[in-house]
């Protein structure tokens, strides 16, 4: 029988019990095949589960102004006098990205490097447990937008925190000094020539003519030198023609300004976003809308989200299994 229209899909189903069967049988064969084997001869150690791997970000420019910033936050790494580093900036402004670079080079001065997101909803109970151990640790609390009680997610206070050293990342200056940053670090938009070269690398743009450089400048004007902004419209227009970059102008241009708390409307470049947003696929927008609706720095899985999809219908037309929905194209990536 149905219920309220919803029937199950007997065929579709079959196929995946048959699929099931299937991978079932293929597993028992390789734990067969692999009883004789010397495991210790295939595993290694694994990392301390305390220090972070950080990975390269391919859109990840180092210009002057960010070598600049580098080099300060490495001095403050350094310095033993400074316990508290608060890098502040705009959303999108770069922060966590030139947070994880500058890791990469300060691993050496440190046992161990501990990362944890704060966000505004903290979830405290998901957040690392500091070990009180004999050594240096770099604390790194990404996205702080208030007051922290450095105490309830396990960092120790007093002569304890002499071990530690704390660098985190705000939007606010005024969290820095809720804080007690004993160094504060202002990262600011990109330049013009930065934010033109960003650009330029991220659409692949080939053609040097005077008509599609000025029209391209023109657009990277509109994006306010915000990093996020410009990689998101670049990688919207690779490899489109003078007139698709003409017609985005145009289109930014006339877009609505969005509102934003703390955003003056001379910098907010929030609107290249929505532009980007709205000439995605009408499927590619409802992944974003679903993402949307899980709590915020929530670690969504292809898996979930497929079975969201699903569930809407989205592609039951086009599509029998969930291998299909998890291709990068039906999201379109």
């Amino acid at each position: 029988m149905c219920c309220k229209g919803w029937c199950p899909d007997w065929i579709w189903r079959y196929k995946l019990g048959k699929e099931a069967t299937k991978k079932t049988t293929n597993a028992a064969k390789l734990f067969q095949e692999a009883a004789g084997w010397d495991l210790n001869q295939l595993t290694h150690r694994a990392p301390l589960p305390d220090i972070v791997t950080f990975s390269s970000n391919d859109d990840y420019e180092v210009f002057q102004s960010r070598k600049f910033i580098f080099e300060e936050l490495m001095e403050a790494l350094r310095d033993d006098n400074c316990k508290r580093i608060g890098l502040h900036g705009l959303g999108g402004v770069g922060k966590t990205t030139l947070v994880m670079d500058v890791c990469k080079k300060a691993k050496d001065l440190f046992s161990d490097i501990v990362k944890t997101t704060v966000s505004q909803t903290p979830d405290i109970d998901k957040n690392p447990r500091i070990k009180q151990a004999e050594k240096k640790i770099l604390i790194i609390l990404d996205d702080v937008w208030k007051d922290v009680k450095l105490g309830d997610i396990g960092i120790p206070s007093g002569e304890d925190q002499e071990k530690c050293k704390i660098l985190l990342t705000t939007r606010s200056e005024h969290v820095c000094d809720l804080m007690h940053c004993s160094k504060k670090i202002l990262l600011k938009f990109l330049s013009n020539e930065e934010s033109l070269a960003l650009i330029k690398k991220t659409a692949s743009i080939v053609d040097d003519s005077p008509a599609l450089n000025d029209v391209v400048l023109q657009v990277v004007e509109e994006c306010k030198g915000l990093p996020i902004a410009i990689v998101t419209v670049g990688k919207a227009l690779i490899r489109k023609s003078l007139t698709d970059w003409e017609v985005a102008l145009r289109e930014l241009k006339n877009s609505r300004y969005v509102e934003i708390c703390g955003v003056d409307e001379d910098n907010n470049a929030y609107v290249c976003l929505k532009w980007s947003y709205d000439h995605l696929n009408r499927k590619t927008k409802l992944c974003f809308l679903m993402c949307s609706l899980f709590p915020e720095d929530y670690d969504i899985s292809i898996e979930e989200l497929s079975r969201y999809a699903m569930g809407l219908e989205e592609y039951n037309q086009d599509v029998n299994s969930l291998d299909e929905v998890r291709k990068p194209s039906a999201c379109g990536n």
